[in-house]
């Protein structure tokens, strides 16, 4: 769970479909839950391009229907049967189907699948190269 959530964990676990395997974890290091989940669930954070960057589809729950994290996202409308990397969620009835379809069709993905919600080369700046560009800045002002 988010540090920011105004959720208490029982709350989002009503969400969630019954299942002795899942969880809500208020606090945790980031990269041991990343390593053991099967799916992520967000609206909008960093933890989506880490998991995408690893493998683990990503449920983009909005229930506010204002944005979608990933334009590859698929709209699931309770009937998605199609493996996808990320589904978008805004309707709360459907959130609990969303991950069960999402951690059955994990294994019919493959690195391809994941390749369109990642950056390509040509949009990263490796990080050697804006230090780089920092330090050739004029001096001043």
């Amino acid at each position: 769970q988010h540090p920011s959530s105004i959720f208490h964990p029982d709350e989002l676990k009503t969400l969630l479909p019954e299942s002795s395997t899942l969880s809500v974890i208020k606090e945790a290091v980031f990269e041991e839950l990343l390593s053991a989940a099967d799916v992520v669930v967000s609206y909008s954070s960093t933890i989506i391009e880490e998991a995408i960057l690893n493998h683990i589809p990503v449920v983009l729950y909005d229930r506010w229907s204002r944005y979608k994290h990933l334009e590859n996202a698929r709209d699931f409308d309770g009937e998605e049967t199609i493996p996808a990397t990320a589904y978008y969620v805004n309707d709360p009835q459907n959130l609990s189907q969303a991950i069960e379809i999402a951690r059955k069709n994990k294994e019919r993905l493959d690195d391809s699948s994941y390749a369109g919600d990642r950056f390509s080369s040509s949009e990263i700046t490796p990080f050697t190269n804006l230090v780089q560009s920092l330090l050739n800045q004029p001096q001043g002002l």
